[in-house]
């Protein structure tokens, strides 16, 4: 599977988010902290860009789809 250069856009995103949200967490002592929080968004993020390579264009069929 390749991945393109949106899909990495995508990932850093995540890394990028999950790690302001918990160094936040981090700061206010909570149990989740900074690397998990990244781990999470990076997870979330690969499960969904493989969801919609998996899928191929059938989700677009999904979308439009009208009874």
């Amino acid at each position: 599977m390749v991945l393109f250069v949106e899909d990495i856009l995508r990932l850093l995103l995540a890394i990028l988010l999950g790690g302001m949200i918990g160094f936040e967490r981090e700061f206010r002592d909570k149990a989740a902290g900074f690397r998990t929080l990244i781990f999470i968004c990076v997870g979330a993020t690969l499960f969904t860009i493989f969801s919609f390579r998996i899928a191929g264009d059938s989700y677009q069929e999904i979308l439009t789809f009208k009874c």
